[in-house]
């Protein structure tokens, strides 16, 4: 307990010194990032015996451009574009029309979703440390529909220069996805139908992208 008491004396001694040696940043931040995606998502849908539908998405990576703008050094907005690799497709089974053993008779697919996101930014300076949360709207482009999703989370930057520091973000996605089935690749030789099918799915993307991030404003 004594040991405790002392570590936090410690603390709230160096807080007020890292708060005053704080930079004061305003002004244009430009960010270059990567990392790993992760989602959730996809279905199964019986329509009837000869019917059914699913969905499935996997892992991927993103990447992705910000362009920040900072009121002062606590608060700001940004704007972030960006792709995931996360494969994501739908398919759509039908016994009569299906191979032996049955194979999908529609499907679609994509590995290219993209994003643009508005976010606010609140942050704290501590010296060259400076943590933040971030949070807004934007969409989420899939193969051929492109709905509205929020997004929240945070991170932490790290200045190595003066204009120069480096940026760990976590940030989830949450994505509901109306479409339809009708115009996806069908097995070659076999004649099909013209087949219109509405769908809906709940995604969620989990994402960590790590980069570097420019400061070409006010630093003082």
């Amino acid at each position: 307990m004594k040991s405790f008491n002392i570590f936090s004396i410690i603390i709230l001694m160096t807080l007020p010194v890292l708060v005053h040696s704080a930079q004061n940043y305003r002004g244009f931040e430009f960010g270059l990032n990567s990392g790993p995606a992760k989602a959730a998502g996809g279905f199964f849908n019986y329509i009837d015996e000869d019917n059914t539908m699913s969905a499935e998405i996997g892992d991927g990576d993103g990447y992705g451009l910000t362009l920040s703008y900072l009121f002062s050094s606590y608060h700001g907005f940004e704007l972030y574009t960006g792709m995931v690799t996360n494969d994501y497709f739908v398919e759509f089974c039908h016994s009569f029309y299906s191979y032996d053993p049955p194979s999908p008779l529609v499907t679609e697919h994509t590995t290219e979703i993209f994003f643009l996101n508005f976010n606010g930014i609140i942050q704290v300076p501590l010296g060259p440390f400076i943590p933040y949360i971030t949070g807004g709207y934007g969409w989420v482009a899939f193969i051929d529909e492109a709905p509205f999703a929020p997004n929240f989370g945070g991170g932490l930057k790290i200045y190595v220069s003066k204009h120069i520091a480096l940026r760990a973000h976590y940030c989830e996605y949450s994505v509901n996805l109306k479409d339809q089935l009708g115009e996806g690749e069908t097995p070659p030789n076999i004649q099909v139908p013209e087949i219109v099918i509405p769908y809906s799915d709940k995604i969620h993307f989990y994402t960590w992208i790590f980069g570097l991030l420019f400061n070409l404003g006010k630093v003082y």
